[in-house]
């Protein structure tokens, strides 16, 4: 009788905490956090965002399903591949280089802004482009994108 005791109050205490709501207290200066919300009317190449980065500079730098667009504090500029099939193509990180290049990884591989193009890197990966969801920089300079 006690070891079946045992087993009734513990699965009611973890069925009680299964179903025990759970509160939390948010200070204060975190309830208006996005105050503003961006989206294609305001510049941005779409509203599904995949990543977002501040360079040295403070320039805010997003990558979207559609392209990429960096953000003064005023006003979204947009940036466009030079390939055609450019559409298809998803925009998933964004990373500035000690070099203060703009290195992104999307869908179909690396890219690099240059002169306010996207620069797509050709990488083959046993016969397709590898998706590149991260990119960090080593203490020798090298890109590296995973």
């Amino acid at each position: 009788m006690g070891n079946n005791m045992k087993t009734v109050f513990s699965f009611l205490l973890i069925l009680g905490l299964c179903f025990c709501p759970v509160y939390a207290e948010i200070p204060g200066e975190y309830i208006n956090v996005f105050s503003k919300i961006y989206s294609t009317r305001h510049g941005l190449p779409s509203n599904h965002v995949n990543g977002i980065n501040q360079d040295k500079k403070g320039q805010i730098w997003i990558t979207t399903q559609n392209g990429i667009a960096s953000y003064n504090g005023i006003t979204f500029i947009t940036y466009k591949s030079r390939i055609q099939q450019s559409e298809s193509i998803y925009y998933y990180c964004i990373h500035d280089d000690s070099r203060d290049r703009v290195w992104v990884g999307t869908s179909d591989g690396a890219a690099f802004l240059d002169d306010g193009e996207i620069i797509h890197v050709p990488l083959n990966w046993a016969g397709e482009a590898p998706i590149i969801s991260s990119i960090v920089e080593d203490k020798q300079g090298r890109i590296w994108g995973l």
